[in-house]
């Protein structure tokens, strides 16, 4: 359990004003499999979400934890925090933010890295 500051991913799309055919959000992290984590292929890490997830006021692209900066094992700069998901969809360490109108040409077209090597399924909103 944290308290997580940082702001909501909503909030960074009305600035960013999207085109209309954004369907989804893409966030691509400097972890990289293999490198970082021996258990896992090659592959930059990646999750995406759905414009209604990405847009949920819980969804939250993170900078602080307990009220401090965010550090690095808990995946500063940047960590996405998908509160209505599951916990591996919370990247850690984003390097940046896309917008995009299919996540299909992306990786091998699931949506993220654990969806395209371990078969897990995109959209586990609780």
């Amino acid at each position: 359990m944290g308290t997580w500051a940082g702001v909501p991913v909503h909030v960074l799309l009305d600035l960013a004003k999207p085109l209309s055919g954004a369907t989804d959000v893409t966030y691509h992290s400097f972890q990289m499999m293999g490198r970082d984590d021996p258990l896992y292929p090659e592959g930059f890490y990646y999750e995406s979400n759905p414009m209604m997830e990405a847009t949920q006021p819980q969804t939250l692209m993170a900078y602080g934890l307990n009220g401090e900066e965010l550090p690095v094992k808990n995946g500063a700069p940047m960590r996405l925090r998908v509160e209505t998901s599951t916990g591996f969809r919370s990247a850690k360490w984003i390097e940046r933010i896309d917008v995009v109108g299919r996540y299909d040409i992306i990786g091998r077209g699931k949506g993220g890295w654990f969806e395209d090597f371990d078969d897990y399924d995109r959209l586990q909103m609780i």
